[in-house]
């Protein structure tokens, strides 16, 4: 089933949607398509998270510094809720290369409950990619959508919160993303599997924000093991635009009532 949202709520600027199962289970994602008139100006998922929280870290937004001549710098925005019925006020710290801190209007900034908040967000760093790490006294959700440029076409794209990086394996055919880890102590031990066989290994450390590019040709990688409170993402860009993806178990064991049964389920 395809649904559009400027049909659920027409004329709302910014919008959080919750999908909740009546029945069964469901797999829903959603498409962001940007276009001006005629002129289509791209499109990227965005990604989905399983519950609110008052902590959550988004660990992988990019980053184009100015070029030579240029005054300013790619424009984020940063979209946050409290889907509670109480207002809470926010924390919003920057993580990169060059160190952590709080830019001016992020600490302790209120936001209505029930209610999307949009900020922009122009954090002066050289680094090619960043995080955030946002604290509220209520559980919230949010995203950070990021203008970029690609091969002289403008683009963007969406970077949503992970949760704490875990043991996992993921195929990467024909790609060569840049993995960025966040973090206050960053150690992890990763794995790439070559199409040809071979592996290469790798220990990433660091603080605040570490950041790795899978090796070319590679066919999966695998996080062996991770220091705690340590959160990553990947970018990928290519000549048809740039992508996000959240660094996450694709799946997790449900728990089920192991089924009862006595003899006379075959003789009634």
């Amino acid at each position: 089933m395809q649904i559009s949202l400027d049909s659920l709520a027409p004329g709302d600027k910014a919008l959080a949607v919750q999908v909740v199962p009546r029945s069964g289970r469901v797999n829903a994602f959603m498409i962001d398509e940007q276009g001006a008139g005629l002129k289509a100006l791209g499109g990227d998922f965005v990604n989905s998270y399983p519950n609110a929280s008052k902590e959550i870290v988004i660990p992988a937004i990019p980053n184009q510094p100015p070029k030579k001549g240029q005054k300013s710098s790619a424009s984020h925005t940063l979209r946050i809720l409290t889907p509670g019925d109480v207002n809470t006020t926010f924390t919003l710290e920057v993580l990169s290369a060059d160190g952590s801190f709080v830019p001016v209007g992020m600490s302790s900034r209120s936001i209505d409950a029930g209610v999307v908040s949009e900020f922009s967000l122009e954090p002066k760093i050289s680094a090619n990619a960043f995080a955030v790490r946002i604290t509220s006294a209520e559980p919230i959700v949010a995203s950070v959508s990021s203008s970029v440029v690609i091969s002289g076409k403008k683009d963007f794209v969406w970077s949503t919160a992970t949760p704490p990086l875990a043991p996992m394996s993921i195929a990467v055919t024909g790609l060569s993303p840049l993995i960025a880890f966040a973090g206050d102590s960053i150690s992890v031990k990763v794995q790439a599997k070559l199409i040809n066989g071979k592996t290469v290994s790798k220990v990433i450390k660091g603080s605040d924000s570490a950041t790795w590019r899978v090796p070319e040709n590679s066919r999966s990688i695998t996080i062996i093991s991770s220091s705690k409170g340590v959160f990553a993402g990947a970018l990928i860009a290519s000549s048809n635009g740039y992508g996000f993806i959240p660094i996450q178990n694709g799946s997790a064991l449900t728990r089920v009532e192991v089924p009862n049964s006595n003899i006379r389920v075959l003789n009634p």
